[in-house]
């Protein structure tokens, strides 16, 4: 999946580690609370990659990046691998009817994004945080740059947490151990926003549109919840 770009009432913040460690595989915890922002998650990641936090001021796209980790270069070409956590809302009406159908609608999404896609892996024997999951890997070509992405994802209460990696494809497998410690370590705790849902009536009288959405996509907050 390409970069997602947050929109104009976004903001992101930019958290850098202190003290970047030399050490190969030193991990720091990452906490995005579920009582003050909804998402509910938990990871480790390497001490020496930078954070991107989006803040959540609302958005009517309903592809919500979480945090993002941009490992250091360490080539010429000065490209950062990115390892993304994001959560897809669906409405009453789209949610997916199992792992499969997710997988083949993500299939469809990237193969017409990037140019030249071409599948490695594909299957739904995956796990994510504990959970079923699927997962795609796949290479194409996106604004002239090649790229090689996994996408692993897992649905709850209709909703998908899902975590991608990229990187170039001469450097993908550089940090695939570091990669897969971070999705093992990957938690979604009780609370999240997939666990709670909200929805709305929403109208586009312009466009004739009459759905119920998920508030989330609305922009509008959501109630405080216990831990």
């Amino acid at each position: 999946m390409p970069l997602i770009q947050t929109s104009s009432s976004q903001t992101n913040v930019i958290i850098e580690s202190k003290n970047p460690s030399t050490v190969k595989d030193e991990f720091l915890g990452y906490h995005n609370n579920a009582t003050n922002t909804h998402y509910g998650i938990r990871m480790s990641y390497p001490t020496d990659w930078r954070i991107e936090e989006q803040a959540d001021s609302g958005s009517d796209d309903c592809d919500i990046s979480i945090v993002s980790f941009f490992s250091p270069s360490f080539n010429p070409s000065g490209y950062n691998s990115e390892f993304t956590v994001a959560l897809r809302l669906y409405d009453e009406e789209t949610i997916p009817k199992n792992l499969k159908e997710e997988l083949n609608f993500q299939k469809d999404i990237e193969s017409l994004t990037y140019a030249h896609f071409k599948t490695i892996e594909s299957d739904t024997h995956s796990t994510l945080a504990g959970y079923p999951a699927y997962k795609l890997v796949w290479t194409g070509e996106i604004d002239g740059i090649k790229e090689q992405i996994k996408e692993i994802g897992t649905i709850i209460n209709g909703d998908v947490y899902y975590i991608t990696y990229q990187a170039e494809p001469k450097t993908y497998s550089h940090y695939q151990s570091t990669v897969q410690k971070m999705i093992d370590s990957f938690k979604i705790e009780k609370g999240g926003v997939s666990q709670t849902k909200y929805f709305l009536p929403y109208e586009n009288s312009a466009y004739g549109i009459t759905k119920v959405t998920h508030i989330k996509c609305l922009g509008v907050t959501l109630p405080e919840q216990q831990p």
